[in-house]
Parts: structure tokens; C-alpha cells; sequence
């Protein structure tokens, strides 16, 4: 049978321009998703950076040693790649796909009393493959014991135990960094409380 020519040419050029518009939307959405990674980031590194200090001065009190620090990194930073392990392990959790090819936005506070060491990492991460505009916002925390300083930290990965509130919040690249802070400081806040309550109370 002769082919249509005209109608081969007219799928051909809609496949090219459909293409392309695929490409500028997944464009669009990596730059908008980048912008509101790197917004919460700054606010959430600004809130953990303010805790850590009222938290320090607060544990003085029973430890004058009591030491809180905050470090935090975002893509394309080497440092952004840093707790790969503990960031899939949470969002299998969570239940997505952790897209940790360029890292993702962290903020880690560490909490040390009589020798014994918290680390709490917030995250915000891309979710899926390739550019799906899609980010979520995670918690995990470790511990580890001045009793086993060789052996591996002791995991308290689900340290938020309300049933009634999220320890993840999903983002997307349309939201707003103002309009969304609410839930994702409620979110950190809340599981940071119980990372430090469980901490304190083993030390008991």
C-alpha cells in the first residue's frame, strides 16, 4: 500500500514539537523544584541553627559540656550525596523513590551529652525518575552510645509518633515555600521534640 505521505510528515513534526515541550516542561519543572528545595532549605537551616542553640543552653544545665551543632548542604555540593543509605531507608518508609542523583537538601543537628551522640537530618529530596517536579521532606535520627563508640549507631529512623500527623510532607513544584513552611516546620519540629525526648530519656 502507497504511504501518506502527508499525514507520516504531519505525525513526525507533532512527535518533534510534543518532544520538545516534554523536554521544556521537565525544565520547568526541575528549575521550580530547585527554587522551592532551596527556599525551605534556607528556612528550615535558619530553625535548626536557632534550636540548636536554645537546646544547648537548655541541656547545660544537667551537662555543662552539652554541645549542639547544625551542618547543611544542598546540590551540586559534594556534601549534598552525604547519608545516602539513611535517606532511602526513610523514604522507603514513606513509600516513593528517593531521585538522590544530585543529593537532596539536608540540614543535620547534632546533639552530644556525657558522651552519647544524636544526629537528627531533615531532608528534602526529589521524588521518582528524571524530573517529576515531585519533592518530599523526611526526618531521621541516630543515636549512638558512648557504651559501643565502635560499634554501629543504634537507628531511630520513625522518631515521629503521632499517628495522626505525617513524618514526611510532599511538595510539588508549584507550591509556594511561605504557604507550605506551616507543614513542613510542624512536621520537623514535632519529630526533632520526640528524637530529643527519646535520646534523653535513655540517658536517664
Amino acid at each position: 500500500m502507497p504511504e501518506s505521505a502527508g499525514a507520516v510528515a504531519v505525525a513526525r513534526a507533532y512527535a518533534s514539537r510534543l518532544k520538545a515541550r516534554e523536554v521544556e516542561n521537565q525544565a520547568l519543572k526541575a528549575q521550580k523544584a530547585t527554587e522551592l528545595a532551596g527556599d525551605l532549605h534556607t528556612r528550615l537551616t535558619r530553625f535548626m541553627e536557632n534550636t540548636a542553640h536554645q537546646v544547648q543552653e537548655a541541656f547545660r544545665e544537667f551537662d555543662p559540656t552539652a554541645f549542639a551543632s547544625v551542618d547543611n548542604a544542598a546540590p551540586p555540593s559534594p556534601k549534598a550525596k552525604y547519608w545516602h543509605g539513611q535517606l532511602v531507608h526513610a523514604a522507603r518508609l514513606a513509600d516513593f523513590y528517593a531521585n538522590l542523583g544530585e543529593g537532596s537538601w539536608w540540614v543535620r543537628l547534632y546533639l552530644r551529652l556525657r558522651g552519647n551522640l544524636l544526629r537528627f537530618i531533615t531532608t528534602i529530596q526529589k521524588v521518582g525518575r528524571g524530573e517529576t517536579g515531585v519533592l518530599a521532606l523526611t526526618v531521621f535520627a541516630e543515636v549512638l552510645s558512648s557504651d559501643a563508640e565502635n560499634g554501629p549507631p543504634t537507628p531511630l529512623y520513625r522518631v515521629f509518633e503521632h499517628p495522626h500527623v505525617p513524618d514526611n510532607v510532599t511538595l510539588i513544584y508549584t507550591d509556594e515555600a511561605e504557604t507550605r513552611w506551616e507543614d513542613v516546620h510542624q512536621v520537623v519540629d514535632t519529630a526533632l521534640s520526640t528524637a530529643i525526648s527519646r535520646f534523653s530519656e535513655d540517658l536517664a
